[in-house]
C-alpha cells in the first residue's frame, strides 16, 4: 500500500516533535457565538448559486445592508433597524405586506479563525522542526458550524463554497452541524451567507394544501408575515482537536429506593440513606476523520468517573451510553437528586465527557449541567394518567403560554414571563406550561 508524501511528512514530524519538550498547554475547544450579522432581501441582491458564491466572499460589500443582532427571524431584524415600527401598536401588524418575504433573505457574517482557537501547541526544539509540528496541528484542527434553530430551510455558503442546500437544512427545530474544517483550516476571516427560505403553512395564505411543521400560533395570534423565517435560534462555530467530535449528551436515572423529598420532611418523616442512584451516560460521536479512531470517552459526574472504549469508522456517526454495569462507578450513593418546586431543591450537577485517542491526546470534550431524578408515569386502575419525580406522585396542572411573536427570546426575559404566567401552586404540585411555539399544524 503506498502512503502519501503530504502523510509521511507529518508522520515523521510528529515524531521528531514528540522528542521535544512540551512548554505550552493548548485549549482543548472552542465555541465562537455569531452575534453580528448583517440581512438583507434577495429581492436587492439576488438569489441563488451566483448569489451565494458572491455574497459569501470576504471582498463582498455589504454596507447597505440592516446590521442586526441574532438570534432574529427577519422580521425581528427589520424591527431592530426601524425598518416596520411599533408592530403590535393599533393595526400596524396587520398592515405589514407579506409580499417582501415570498422570496428568501440573506444572513451574513464574518468570523476570525485565531491561531490560539485552532489548539496550537508550542515546542522547544530547532525553529524548523516547530514551524513544521504547528502547521501539521493548525491543518488537522476540526471546525463544526452549527445551526440550533433555522426557520425553514437555508443554503448555507461559506468563503464561496456551498456548505449545505436547502434539501439538507429543512426543519425548525432541528440542530444542524456541518463540518467545514476544510474551509476554516487557515488563521484567517471567514465570511458566512445564509439564504433562508420561510416554512409554507396551510392557513397562510389561505388555500393553501401544503403546509412544514414550523412555527405555528394556530388561532392565539395573527401570523407574523414572514412566518418567523430567520435564524430564531443561535448560530455558533465549534472548534476542537479532533477528529472525533461529542456532543448531544443525555443522562438517564433509576434510583434503588424511595427518598423523601427534603420539602416534605415535616409530612413524611427524616430523609431516607441508602439510596442508589444507578446511572446512566449517552453521548453521539462523529468521526470527522479518513481514518478508524480508537477513542477512549471519560464521563465523569458527581465526583466519580467511567469510561468506555470505542473504534469509529471514517465518517462514522454513533451513540454511546456509558451505564451502571459496565461502569460500577455510575451506581451513585445517596445523591444530590433534583426535585420539583417545593419538594425539595433542583440540584444540578457538571457532566463532563472527554473523547482522548490511545495515547491520551484529546479530541473533544464537553460539559453540561444535570439533575439526577427518576421519573416516570402509568395509568391508574381507573384509568387516568399519573407521573412520578424520584417515586413520588406529582400532580402537573397546566397552562398556556405563548412566547415573543417574533420569537425574540431571551433567558431573562422567559423567566419573567414564567413568573407572571406561574402562580405559586401547592405542593406536592407542579406547573408545566404549553408553549404554542412548539405546535404546528397538520393537513
Amino acid at each position: 500500500m503506498s502512503v502519501p508524501a503530504t502523510t509521511m511528512l507529518a508522520a515523521l514530524t510528529l515524531v521528531a516533535c514528540l522528542a521535544l519538550s512540551h512548554v505550552g498547554e493548548a485549549k482543548v475547544s472552542q465555541d465562537v457565538l455569531l452575534s453580528d450579522w448583517q440581512l438583507q432581501s434577495s429581492a436587492v441582491v439576488g438569489a441563488g448559486t451566483t448569489a451565494g458564491q458572491t455574497i459569501s466572499a470576504l471582498q463582498y460589500d455589504a454596507s447597505s445592508w440592516f446590521n442586526i443582532t441574532a438570534p432574529a427571524t427577519v422580521l425581528a431584524g427589520l424591527v431592530q433597524v426601524g425598518e416596520v415600527q411599533a408592530p403590535f401598536y393599533s393595526t400596524n401588524l396587520a398592515n405589514v405586506s407579506t409580499s417582501p418575504f415570498e422570496v428568501p433573505w440573506w444572513y451574513r457574517t464574518e468570523f476570525q479563525v485565531s491561531a490560539s482557537s485552532m489548539s496550537r501547541l508550542t515546542f522547544k526544539g530547532t525553529k524548523s522542526c516547530v514551524e513544521s509540528w504547528n502547521r501539521y496541528v493548525l491543518h488537522s484542527h476540526m471546525w463544526l458550524c452549527i445551526f440550533t434553530g433555522l426557520n425553514y430551510k437555508a443554503n448555507v455558503w461559506i468563503d464561496g463554497a456551498l456548505v449545505a442546500n436547502a434539501s439538507d437544512t429543512a426543519g425548525t427545530f432541528r440542530y444542524f452541524d456541518f463540518d467545514v474544517s476544510k474551509l476554516a483550516a487557515s488563521p484567517a476571516q471567514h465570511a458566512l451567507a445564509v439564504e433562508c427560505f420561510r416554512p409554507i403553512d396551510a392557513a397562510f395564505p389561505p388555500g393553501n394544501n401544503d403546509t412544514d411543521l414550523a412555527i405555528s400560533f394556530v388561532d392565539w395570534a395573527p401570523p407574523p408575515p414572514d412566518m418567523n423565517m430567520g435564524l430564531w435560534r443561535e448560530t455558533e462555530v465549534h472548534s476542537f482537536p479532533g477528529p472525533v467530535s461529542v456532543r448531544y449528551p443525555q443522562v438517564a436515572t433509576v434510583l434503588s429506593g424511595t427518598p423523601t423529598p427534603p420539602g416534605l420532611t415535616a409530612v413524611l418523616g427524616t430523609p431516607s440513606a441508602g439510596v442508589v442512584a444507578h446511572v446512566s451516560v449517552q453521548v453521539q460521536l462523529h468521526n470527522m476523520g479518513t481514518t478508524p479512531f480508537s477513542a477512549v470517552i471519560t464521563a465523569t459526574l458527581c465526583g466519580v468517573a467511567a469510561q468506555l472504549d470505542v473504534t469509529l469508522q471514517p465518517g462514522e456517526v454513533s451513540t454511546v451510553v456509558l451505564n451502571n454495569i459496565t461502569s460500577p462507578s455510575l451506581n451513585i450513593a445517596n445523591p444530590r437528586l433534583w426535585w420539583p418546586w417545593q419538594m425539595g431543591p433542583a440540584t444540578m450537577e457538571t457532566l463532563s465527557v472527554v473523547v482522548s485517542a490511545s495515547d491520551g491526546s484529546t479530541s473533544d470534550s464537553l460539559s453540561a449541567s444535570v439533575g439526577l431524578r427518576e421519573a416516570s408515569s402509568g395509568l391508574t386502575p381507573a384509568g387516568y394518567r399519573v407521573y412520578h419525580v424520584n417515586r413520588h406522585p406529582i400532580l402537573i396542572r397546566a397552562a398556556g403560554w405563548a412566547p415573543d411573536l417574533f420569537q425574540r427570546i431571551t433567558a431573562q426575559r422567559q423567566e419573567n414571563e414564567f413568573a407572571y404566567d406561574s402562580p405559586p401552586p401547592p405542593p406536592p404540585h407542579a406547573h408545566t406550561l404549553t408553549s404554542m411555539r412548539a405546535s404546528a399544524q397538520s393537513t
